[in-house]
């Protein structure tokens, strides 16, 4: 996508209201001039793996205030990663330098600001914006405005620095914790799907916690044990939907009063299957594989 082609994106396509960016190279003009120059209001934007200033994206987000979908994606190119590191690690420099650096808005905060979103999907990946706005408790930005009545489907992608194993448990309980606070405002949440919490033995109790109306969770690194059945049937008493890594049961829970009537197991040890609670399943239990030695690995 080059520069003197931004302009001619309104004219050539007046009626746009969902916009793809895959792989490219993205010229801030597009974010900054011609997005809220569409003639009919931008609803649903994906930037997939393109790169792109921080900057910009932050400028433009409160004029696309229609936007009732955002997808950001950034995981699969290094190269594109490594110049949206620089350019972040440029603006947080110059934030630094002025004279009030903890007003300085970030990239949640201008999420925040989106009166008619309602899905968001926030990917990092090698460039690991969004690890440092969370690790700097932005995420607080996204609970704090509009999206505590508007947003319906969260979805937080890519590795933090738990997985390295450089933290504690109590240190990942911590993170969780404060991610999970943060959410909790959220009243109208309804799906979550994330990889960034940490904590595996009582993640199921922490989400009941604080998250009791959600209808749909997925959790692609996290296996669910007796405990987490048991939660999950006490307090996500609206939950339908479930996807986990694995199941981890040496008891029956066969008889669980959950409220899921879709589960899908990444990997699953076949004997453990009659010990889940399936009775109140509605569509086809959905298995990825059966693997006897993926729970190894889990407690790795």
């Amino acid at each position: 996508l080059e520069e003197s082609h931004v302009q001619l994106l309104p004219p050539a396509f007046p009626n746009i209201t969902s916009l793809h960016l895959h792989h490219c190279s993205l010229p801030s003009t597009l974010l900054l001039q011609a997005l809220p120059q569409l003639q009919r209001p931008l609803l649903h934007l994906t930037i997939d793996n393109c790169t792109w200033g921080p900057s910009a994206l932050r400028a433009a987000l409160p004029k696309l205030q229609s936007l009732q979908s955002l997808c950001l994606l950034h995981s699969s190119s290094l190269r594109n990663a490594e110049q949206l590191s620089a350019g972040y690690e440029a603006d947080a420099a110059a934030a630094a330098a002025s004279a009030d650096p903890s007003c300085a808005p970030t990239i949640l905060h201008a999420i925040g600001s989106l009166p008619a979103l309602t899905s968001l999907q926030l990917q990092s990946g090698h460039s690991k914006w969004l690890d440092r706005e969370l690790s700097q408790g932005h995420v607080t930005a996204l609970s704090h405005g509009p999206l505590t009545s508007s947003l319906t489907h969260l979805q937080l992608g890519g590795f933090t620095y738990q997985y390295t194993g450089k933290c504690s448990k109590q240190e990942q309980a911590a993170a969780d914790e404060q991610l999970l606070s943060a959410l909790a405002p959220l009243t109208s949440l309804r799906s979550l799907s994330t990889t960034r919490l940490q904590e595996r033995s009582t993640i199921f109790q922490r989400l009941a916690s604080h998250l009791p109306s959600l209808t749909a969770l997925e959790l692609p690194r996290h296996a669910v044990d007796a405990a987490g059945i048991d939660a999950i049937a006490q307090g996500l008493r609206s939950l339908t939907r479930l996807a986990v890594a694995g199941v981890q049961l040496k008891e029956s829970r066969a008889d669980a009063a959950w409220s899921v009537q879709q589960l899908r197991v990444r990997s699953v040890v076949p004997c453990t299957l009659a010990r889940l609670p399936l009775h109140t399943l509605t569509q086809p239990l959905t298995v990825d594989t059966c693997d006897r030695e993926f729970f190894s690995n889990l407690d790795d």
